[in-house]
């Protein structure tokens, strides 16, 4: 898909015939022109991690005491959008400068939702599926709720790793589209049960907003995330 032509015409025809196929389309063209039509910007993120570690201990007669530690910390970092490509600098952890070419050795780490995860559920080569579900009321907005599905074998852009091991799972999951507007209001995305893998479960959301840029323009952006 290379013209903004080809990008419309493969996105009506995936988007099908059904209820409100056409505010589907929408999105679709939005995320696959996102590249061209988004400028080189630069934005703060910053990510809260929570995790809770679990000690177990011998305790009196033969019993095992677990003690449970809740911990957290914040890791900051500048993202920027260039041709397409997400960048990440000057990361740092509670303050503390981080390896920026290899953020995921501070812990766990995600990445791609300021464009890519968006991008990546509509190519040609992922083959979602995807239907129309009911109307929904979101921040006081009438809202289309789309679910879709990608299969395991279709899935060549999203994966997990832990250590050495990386796998392409399949997940599902659901958009929300302005019924009105035609804007992407919410994107979540879950990975099936995985009892056997490293991970066994993940599910991102994210949430956009129409954004005004410093050039006067406004355009739509994640606003939060949640994995």
């Amino acid at each position: 898909l290379q013209g903004e032509l080809d990008i419309n015409s493969y996105c009506e025809s995936s988007a099908g015939t059904g209820d409100h196929s056409s505010a589907l389309a929408k999105v679709c063209e939005f995320a696959l022109n996102v590249r061209k039509k988004l400028p080189d910007v630069i934005c703060d993120r910053e990510m809260k991690r929570y995790w809770t570690v679990f000690r177990s201990t011998w305790g009196g007669r033969g019993t095992i005491v677990t003690d449970e530690e809740n911990r957290a910390d914040v890791v900051t970092a500048k993202v920027s959008y260039r041709d397409g490509q997400e960048y990440y600098d000057d990361v740092r952890i509670d303050g503390k400068s981080v390896d920026a070419t290899a953020p995921e050795l501070s812990g766990t780490w995600s990445d791609g939702e300021f464009a890519t995860i968006l991008a990546g559920l509509f190519l040609q080569s992922t083959k979602a599926e995807f239907h129309f579900e009911k109307e929904v009321t979101v921040q006081s907005a009438r809202a289309l709720l789309f679910r879709f599905r990608v299969q395991a074998q279709n899935n060549t852009f999203y994966f997990l790793r832990v250590d050495q091991k990386a796998w392409f799972p399949r997940y599902e999951g659901r958009v929300w589209i302005d019924k009105q507007t035609g804007q992407l209001l919410r994107l979540e995305r879950e990975t099936a049960y995985m009892p056997k893998d490293p991970i066994t479960r993940m599910k991102t959301s994210i949430d956009y907003s129409e954004i005004a840029l410093g050039d006067g323009s406004n355009l739509v952006f994640p606003i939060r995330s949640e994995v």
